[in-house]
């Protein structure tokens, strides 16, 4: 059987707790195909430098970044630097990304604070701006959000998530009863734990209703949760930058910078089917006049989310400016009723 990469270090030689809690034995089946690679990886919180010292070992041609309020006071090699920084301080931290990672983080590890709200404000701007598609964002020791005596922690009992309530056999509750929410724990990094599952599911959680399609797929590819450790891999399609890409597409077409906004719209068409991308490009081909080629966009959009009504009213002005008013008019009405049945 091949050995984990922590066995062949020498463990006693790094001051961090990453091998009494059995961390190093996840992140050696995580991290095996990365062994050897020029990886970079920042850790959020190096407390005496140990666990630093221990990944520009285990990456041997990795760049290693490791952020602090305090930093030790110790010599670090070459490939590895330790800097002065809050976890949520957002502006700092882009400057090492920029400094350190400029294509972003192959991995990044929150070992700093342990507290629900400063762990969220450091995670979405690192995963979305400064974490690559496909890297590995490592939450640990978020069990701390159980524990009464942690600043945002609170204890629970797990005896009350028992079935002694929640026997409806032969199935005869009400539906309101159904509707009503399990016991759970939401407290500190538990709480934030809880939102990254949900971020998860969003496929689903877009739908609203079981016929409706997704308005959008989750920005994880997956995630595993350990005891002690929370792991998201980043998904292929960065969703986040996909919408920015949209904004600025649709900026362009308001100020009616035509060429800008369809250039954008064309290079987004090519990475992934969206019914917005599809409205985007009707609208400057009928900006332009070119009235078939936005009747047969705003086809294919609809064909992806026969829900939209915006879609709908954008082929009813097209139609209206081929002068085929009573079409035109069924559209408009068929928006209509959309946006009435979504109040």
């Amino acid at each position: 059987m091949k050995k984990g990469r922590h066995k062949f270090l020498d463990l006693e030689a790094y001051d961090t707790d990453k091998m009494a809690n059995t961390y190093l034995a996840q992140y050696d089946k995580l991290f095996t195909e990365l062994i050897n690679e020029p990886v970079t990886l920042l850790e959020l919180g190096v407390d005496q430098g140990g666990s630093i010292q221990l990944w520009g070992d285990y990456f041997p041609k990795g760049t290693i970044v490791g952020v602090d309020v305090r930093i030790p006071d110790i010599v670090f090699p070459e490939r590895v630097h330790a800097i002065q920084c809050d976890q949520a301080d957002k502006k700092k931290l882009t400057e090492i990304a920029d400094t350190f990672a400029a294509d972003g983080f192959d991995i990044i590890i929150d070992d700093a604070s342990h507290i629900g709200k400063l762990a969220k404000i450091s995670f979405w701007h690192l995963f979305h701006n400064h974490l690559k598609t496909g890297g590995y964002y490592i939450i640990e020791d978020w069990g701390t959000g159980y524990w009464d005596d942690w600043v945002d922690g609170k204890s629970t009992d797990l005896e009350n998530y028992d079935d002694r309530d929640d026997d409806i056999f032969p199935y005869n509750f009400p539906v309101r009863k159904l509707k009503t929410p399990m016991n759970n724990h939401s407290h500190g990094m538990v709480g934030f734990i809880k939102q990254l599952i949900d971020e998860m599911g969003a496929g689903d959680v877009t739908k609203k209703l079981l016929s409706n399609p997704s308005v959008r797929p989750s920005k994880f590819e997956s995630i595993a949760i350990f005891p002690g450790l929370f792991v998201i891999k980043k998904a292929q399609f960065d969703y986040f930058h996909w919408e920015k890409r949209l904004e600025e597409a649709s900026e362009y077409l308001k100020k009616e910078h035509i060429e800008n906004s369809l250039h954008i719209y064309q290079n987004l068409i090519l990475k992934r089917e969206d019914e917005r991308v599809y409205r985007g490009l009707a609208a400057c081909y009928s900006f332009q006049g070119k009235y078939m080629a936005a009747l047969e966009n705003l086809k294919e959009g609809i064909a992806l989310n026969p829900n939209s009504p915006y879609s709908y009213n954008l082929l009813g002005e097209v139609l209206n400016k081929m002068g085929n008013y009573d079409e035109a008019n069924k559209y408009f009405l068929l928006a209509r009723s959309f946006i009435e049945n979504n109040e």
